[in-house]
């Protein structure tokens, strides 16, 4: 990420504890305070298999595939071509849009 980034840029590897816009101001979980002019998020995706119970145990196995992960997506495809017939289970975010 950081090869692609403009000069003069400072990448932050911390997570946000809060927002604080009337002080133009952001906290790190690290308490550090970061100070902006303008703030732009990206909150970005953490996938959680442990969520659903036994998901973890068997993703990448036995048809369990998942498109949300670059470890998994091939297999996902790979079982969506050979599926000819019979039931397939998808689940979906209850958001308008996964992430």
């Amino acid at each position: 990420m950081k090869s692609v980034m403009p000069e003069g840029v400072q990448w932050i590897k911390n997570a946000v504890s809060s927002f604080q816009p009337e002080n133009n101001s952001i906290i790190l979980e690290d308490n550090s305070v970061v100070s902006y002019e303008f703030l732009v998020v990206a909150p970005g995706l953490q996938i959680n298999w442990s969520s659903i119970k036994g998901l973890k145990e068997n993703i990448g196995k036995n048809g369990v595939c998942s498109n949300y992960s670059p470890d998994y997506v091939r297999e996902t495809w790979r079982q969506i071509s050979k599926f000819k017939q019979g039931n397939a289970i998808f689940t979906h975010p209850n958001t308008p849009i996964k992430c």
